[in-house]
């Protein structure tokens, strides 16, 4: 884990809002995907929201160990695609836009894929809308539910927040 100071976190932080420049040789924050794409994912999501109290998606999660504050702050989902339950997880950038879309199986998937990404997902740090400027720590984790485990324990401390690269699973 590296360690950074909050002037550094600060900077870091800010580079990860679209639109912005870092000083010197800092490179730009990432490109955001297409406004057409980023409102249709926007509508993804507000639907995936909407049917997640209730759902299997909301079982899995919890079964999973995560809260419904948990799945809120994330802004979890569910979503049917071939007729089966999948959990809708969006990658938010620190501004709150959405940069990609996830699913993850909300069934045994074992003999088949768990993960899934909509087309022309641009992923950053997993979890980044929810790192305050004031974050002192970043806890890095693997997956999308390290970070959701993580963000749910580490709650309450201050100055220190989850985020993910994302899974190895989720890139195969």
């Amino acid at each position: 884990m590296r360690r950074m100071s909050g002037r550094a976190f600060a900077e870091f932080h800010s580079r990860s809002r679209p639109n912005r420049v870092g000083k010197g040789n800092e490179s730009p924050a990432p490109a955001l995907p297409p406004a057409e794409w980023m409102e249709e994912a926007r509508r993804e999501i507000a639907e995936a929201e909407a049917r997640f109290p209730g759902s299997e998606a909301e079982r899995y999660c919890v079964a999973r160990g995560l809260s419904a504050e948990t799945a809120r702050a994330f802004r979890l989902g569910h979503a049917e695609q071939g007729g089966r339950p999948w959990v809708c997880i969006p990658w938010l950038d620190g501004s709150g836009a959405v940069c990609a879309v996830k699913h993850r199986a909300a069934f045994d998937a074992e003999h088949g894929r768990r993960f899934r990404s909509k087309p022309g997902s641009r992923p950053v740090l997993f979890g980044l809308h929810l790192v305050p400027p004031t974050a002192r720590v970043l806890v890095a984790t693997e997956g999308e539910f390290n970070c959701m485990a993580a963000f749910q324990a580490l709650r309450g401390i201050p100055g220190v927040c989850a985020v993910s690269i994302g899974s190895q699973s989720a890139r195969e």
